[in-house]
């Protein structure tokens, strides 16, 4: 999987193996290129699959005094109208030096560092919405840095303490926030963020944040336009990877990145579910009517007894197993394009999912805080949220996760509530979780989020939140601009996606009847996989041996009784923990692959890279190309 990785060591105190140990574990089968940088006291390096051009390449500055590597895509910068060459928007944007507002404007997916050999300065970048992630660790006078945890661990450098908030966060909303991850040693640099490291110190810079302001007067108006926007943002990966497909759901999302390509018949769609949920018949129907070439796959509930170490592997346990949807399916698309065009979070910064009248009408912050966490909190019940955890975690428990969540929200920007809300979930369910998706793609294919290009990004957020509020604003652009695709059915709804206000809100409320168990299997073709059934059937013996294993209870991360006492709960139908064993696995499989460095679990699917350039940096600035 392509990645990003090295350090900055000025003393030298890192082993001289340490890159090649780190680029040793990234390797996917997807993967061409791989180069490394070395100068004095740093070492920097990428991996790529070299579909995006100039990603993975040294990029000089015009003094030759600093060299950068970037992973991802540069389309240009905010408000252009042409696509520029990769290389020089990348001198542009990154060798010249890191500045804030030439970052804030880059356009594309990406993360870089950026080697100055005069001042002796390595300094790291994430993009405006973080859709990289970027690990950082400290192991004495020196930073480790990679867009893999497992990069990290593989050099051997750092301590595997468990953090036992970001474990309670895991257990009880499914995903961790902040910078936290699993591991106390290892942080997750923030999104829009410049790091710099030298002699002298480091520095970190935060150079852009979400700002919603209420500017937009006409509704229809601003729908035509943000079809515009859409149009081009789409436009814009199809020129640098022309080979793009859709992963096709029964949602808005990808149905409107399809119809928004510039001929949707030459681009294949692909759609996965168990058989006869809408997911599976209202794609089709979506594909059909677009003209896509068209795929569909029906889950085989025992996947996860093969795929799921792959799956932790990749997303490095910060999600649920019960999310690997998409892995099973990563290979049949990677036949057939090199991009996907990903829906990631369209419908929550358009369509008003993150919009709930708890917060967007809260008095006051906490008041709003305490209604998102009250959201967000389903996975722990209350027979097992306060004996659950055992004694490695120190007795963290769920309040030491609700803290976490809470102040990180009263520390977000925003002049609202709302405000705040919406860039705190953004920044943190959506960087932190939703992206842990787009990573399972990765590895065969890349994954680009045309729902985040900049201008769409900063008209949307002109916006009043009441016109997103239960996807107004959207479903007006979907009729406005892009009408074939409001044929289909909405899974939401169970409606064509273009039917009247009034009878989406009356199905809608119908809908609600599915919370209660007697109306459930009226609404059961709305489920897309079936983890609740699986896991009493086709998964049981591998969840409960795993979970029960030896080798699992000697951890002491949790009680075991309470563990046992989850399992038979669930197998009995008593209540649904499938999404608090798909918690547990992850956790414990990560233990495994990372802890115990167990890797052998993923040995088969895993590549080495496939080549190693190295570049010596002599002091001076006569950089080797």
């Amino acid at each position: 999987m392509s990645g990003l990785f090295g350090y900055f060591d000025p003393e030298g105190v890192i082993p001289p193996v340490t890159a090649e140990r780190m680029a040793a574990v990234l390797g996917c089968p997807s993967d061409r290129h791989a180069v490394v940088i070395r100068g004095q006291g740093c070492a920097v390096g990428c991996i790529s699959k070299r579909i995006y051009a100039g990603e993975g390449q040294p990029i000089h500055s015009s003094d030759g005094q600093r060299v950068c590597l970037y992973l991802g895509r540069l389309v240009g910068f905010s408000g252009d109208d042409e696509t520029p060459d990769p290389q020089s928007a990348a001198c542009r944007a990154f060798a010249s030096g890191l500045a804030g507002e030439r970052l804030a404007a880059a356009n594309g997916p990406f993360v870089v560092a950026v080697w100055d050999d005069a001042r002796q300065e390595l300094s790291l970048a994430t993009d405006r919405y973080g859709l990289y992630p970027l690990y950082i660790a400290r192991y004495r006078s020196a930073v480790l840095f990679a867009t893999q945890l497992k990069a990290i661990l593989a050099t051997e450098l750092v301590s595997q303490e468990w953090d036992a908030v970001a474990v309670a966060l895991m257990l009880s909303i499914g995903e961790v926030v902040d910078d936290l991850t699993l591991l106390r040693s290892v942080r997750v640099v923030p999104s829009g963020t410049i790091l710099r490291f030298s002699s002298a110190g480091s520095s970190s810079t935060k150079y852009w944040t979400y700002r919603f302001r209420s500017e937009a007067t006409d509704f229809r108006a601003t729908a035509g336009r943000l079809g515009e926007f859409l149009r081009q943002a789409v436009r814009r990966v199809c020129v640098v990877s022309p080979r793009v497909g859709v992963p096709l759901s029964g949602g808005l999302d990808s149905r409107l990145l399809l119809a928004a390509t510039p001929d949707p018949s030459k681009v294949p769609s692909f759609t996965w579910g168990i058989r006869g949920c809408r997911d599976l018949r209202y794609a089709a129907t979506a594909a059909h009517d677009l003209k896509s070439p068209h795929r569909e796959f029906e889950y085989d509930g025992g996947y996860l007894t093969q795929l799921a170490p792959l799956g932790v592997w990749i997303t490095e346990g910060h999600l649920p197993c019960t999310d690997f949807h998409v892995l099973p399916y990563v290979d049949p698309v990677a036949e057939d394009c090199d991009t996907i065009l990903n829906g990631y979070a369209g419908d929550a910064i358009l369509g008003g999912n993150f919009i709930n009248r708890a917060w967007w009408e809260a008095e006051t912050r906490p008041r709003a805080a305490e209604a998102l966490w009250k959201w967000r909190d389903t996975q722990l019940r209350p027979p097992y949220r306060e004996t659950l955890f055992g004694p490695a975690l120190s007795g963290c428990a769920v309040y030491s996760a609700k803290a976490t969540f809470i102040n990180g929200y009263l520390g977000t920007e925003g002049d609202t509530p709302m405000d705040a809300a919406m860039a705190f979930l953004l920044d943190n369910r959506v960087r932190r979780r939703t992206l842990c998706g787009t990573e399972l793609m990765r590895w065969r294919v890349e994954s680009d989020q045309p729902f985040f290009d900049n201008d769409f990004v900063d008209f949307l957020m002109g916006v009043p939140h009441a016109w997103r509020f239960r996807h107004s604003l959207y479903i007006q652009m979907l009729k406005s601009c892009f009408p074939t695709a409001g044929r289909a059915r909405w899974d939401r709804t169970g409606l064509r996606a273009n039917a009247p206000r009034w009878l989406r809100y009356l199905s809608l409320g119908a809908h609600r009847l599915g919370r209660y168990r007697p109306f459930r299997p009226l609404f059961r073709s709305r489920q897309v996989a079936d983890f609740p059934s699986w896991m009493r059937g086709p998964l049981r013996t591998y969840i409960e041996g795993l979970l029960t294993d030896q080798r699992t209870l000697d951890r002491q991360l949790f009680n075991p009784d309470v563990v046992r006492r989850a399992l038979a709960d669930h197998m009995a139908s008593v209540t649904d923990n499938s999404s608090l064993l798909g918690s547990l696995i992850s956790l414990e499989l990560f233990a495994r692959l990372h802890v115990d460095r167990d890797s052998r679990m993923i040995e088969s699917r895993r590549v080495p890279c496939p080549l190693l350039i190295v570049n010596a940096l002599p002091p001076g600035g006569a950089m080797g190309a």
